[in-house]
């Protein structure tokens, strides 16, 4: 995966989370399952951009010739 895809997939995935946020809020006035999709958010933003600066120093270790890792 690239960064570039990785990048996108963080951004549908909040959006469906805020979404979900929205939904909840409207369907039961509550708030505490708005705290948990936050959370999830934060987590789901946490691990993309991890798995983005991984690639990235991936990248500089191999260099721009190997494209082996596809």
């Amino acid at each position: 995966m690239t960064s570039s895809a990785a990048g996108m997939l963080l951004l549908v995935a909040i959006a469906a989370l805020t979404s979900a946020a929205r939904r909840a809020i409207r369907l039961h006035g509550s708030t505490r399952r708005l705290g948990w999709v936050l959370v999830l958010s934060g987590v789901i933003g946490v691990l993309a951009t991890g798995v983005m600066l991984y690639e990235i120093w991936v990248s500089t270790l191999l260099g721009p010739d190997d494209t082996t890792l596809g």
